[in-house]
């Protein structure tokens, strides 16, 4: 269905290339009825195996790794050497006894109270160790009810702009 247009639209191609990647942002379509899988989903599943772009260049190795190693099996790796500011930049912290919980009966955003809490005191720690200036602190989450969370745990005693909160979905691009 979506590749239908191209190929009326231009009856004289010998190929087309898609570009994309099926593990990050979800499917969208605006056609009636939506798609629950994508055009390059369906063609991994006819056996069409995709080419993957194993280098990638915008997050820090410590991050990059991470990535790699949830949800490309170890393949990708990182194109930029190590920088002495990324360690205290990327942060993972174990938060025990938390529990993911649906932000309301008709949501399927997730969030977790125990997480969002040690986010919110860890951006607190760091903005004082920057002097309040902030503005180079992000905070991602994977799901927007989350995100919504912390925002209103740093409402109080953060400064204006001093610290993004984003889905992971609404960060892509920045």
């Amino acid at each position: 269905r979506h590749v239908v247009p191209v190929l009326v639209a231009c009856p004289a191609l010998d190929r087309v290339v898609f570009v994309g990647d099926t593990k990050q942002l979800p499917v969208f379509s605006n056609l009636r009825g939506g798609a629950a899988v994508s055009t390059m989903e369906r063609l991994e599943r006819r056996g069409i195996a995709p080419a993957l772009l194993s280098v990638q260049y915008r997050m820090p190795p410590s991050l990059g790794s991470l990535v790699s190693r949830c949800f490309y099996g170890g393949a990708l790796s990182s194109a930029t050497a190590d920088d002495p500011q990324w360690p205290a930049a990327v942060r993972f912290r174990p938060v025990q006894r938390g529990r993911a919980e649906r932000e309301s009966e008709r949501s399927t955003s997730m969030l977790n109270r125990a997480e969002a809490n040690e986010a919110a005191r860890v951006v607190r720690e760091l903005l004082r160790a920057l002097g309040q200036k902030g503005g180079q602190i992000a905070v991602l989450s994977t799901y927007a009810a989350q995100s919504r969370l912390l925002e209103d745990l740093l409402k109080t005693g953060v400064p204006d702009g001093a610290v993004d909160v984003l889905n992971v979905d609404a960060s892509q691009g920045r």
